[in-house]
């Protein structure tokens, strides 16, 4: 019997195994599955919380923006506010006009990363910016606009309509000159030494009084537009009439504005900070327009402006 007992243990442990066995493995496989969801819902809410904490970083800068702008708002009443994005561009004669003549504005500039001005204000230019607001809360769009508002505010507009128009034939010519520019160097790239060779060194369009040269009006460069601009300023240090205008800002904002080293306007490329991206070239190219680099001294010698220069706000 204890032969017979002893024979029959291995074959019923043998036998009992295939029972015992899946129900081990499904034990397991329940608790691998269980840690697998455990750690898929771990990694969801760490996803949702992430997701959360981003969308409420960002309604608390919407809430900060919105009440910078209200604040910019209550500071501006009583004073211009000059609204567009955080570099000089098309705003940049306005600003100067105001600081030259002393006269109080809000100065509003957005980034690229920030949300655009409340859009009853931007209406006037359709949505977009620069857009001036006067005192008043009246909406101006369109650079051509803000500056003939500007101008007019600030005593800069001329003596009569005809100084007027002459000023504002300036603003066309110089329009004209960063559009030739432009379709060198489109926005964002980088000039090549081609581009800057038929910009500052053109030779074919050399026709700098009289008449112009229509079969060379495709080579027209900076050379061409500065010579005959030189032609047209006044004799007395003033570009229309015997005040500073418009037009002395818009010579002085193309030709000699060079924006300030440092890291505040580390975002802006070092050939950005200067005319044209290369005050060098601007300059050696006004040696024969000595009337034009009065005109830049005059303006860059106004403490007021100088002030307002030394303060700008950083590019961004």
């Amino acid at each position: 019997m204890a032969s017979s007992s002893s024979s029959s243990s291995p074959l019923a442990s043998l036998l009992a195994t295939p029972f015992v066995a899946p129900a081990v493995f499904a034990g397991a496989a329940v608790a691998v599955g269980a840690l697998a969801r455990s750690r898929q819902q771990s990694a969801t809410a760490a996803q949702a919380a992430a997701a959360a904490a981003e969308k409420a970083a960002a309604a608390a800068k919407a809430e900060e923006h919105k009440k910078a702008q209200a604040a910019a708002a209550d500071a501006a009443r009583g004073k211009l506010r000059l609204i567009y994005w955080g570099g000089r561009g098309l705003m940049e004669p306005a600003r100067m006009m105001c600081a030259l003549s002393g006269t109080p504005f809000t100065d509003e500039r957005h980034s690229w990363g920030n949300a655009m001005p409340e859009g009853a204000v931007v209406e006037a230019n359709l949505g977009r910016m620069p857009v001036c607001v006067t005192p008043s809360g009246v909406s101006i769009g369109q650079s051509p606009a803000i500056w003939h508002y500007v101008a007019e505010s600030t005593g800069m507009l001329g003596a009569n309509a005809t100084e007027a128009a002459t000023i504002f034939a300036f603003a066309s010519h110089f329009k004209e000159l960063t559009d030739a520019f432009t379709a060198l160097v489109p926005y964002g790239t980088e000039p090549t030494a081609a581009a800057f060779a038929a910009f500052f060194d053109e030779k074919a369009a050399l026709d700098f009084s009289g008449s112009a040269d229509m079969a060379s009006r495709s080579k027209r460069g900076f050379c061409w537009y500065a010579n005959r601009m030189e032609g047209l300023v006044g004799k007395d240090g003033f570009a229309v009439g015997n005040k500073t205008s418009l037009a002395d800002i818009l010579i002085f904002r193309y030709f000699g504005d060079v924006m300030r080293a440092g890291p505040e306007n580390e975002k802006a490329r070092p050939a950005q900070r200067e005319p044209f991206e290369s005050l060098a070239r601007v300059a050696k190219a006004l040696e024969k327009c000595p009337k034009l680099r009065a005109i830049i001294e005059k303006v860059r010698g106004n403490a007021k402006l100088a002030a307002y220069l030394a303060s700008r706000p950083a590019f961004v």
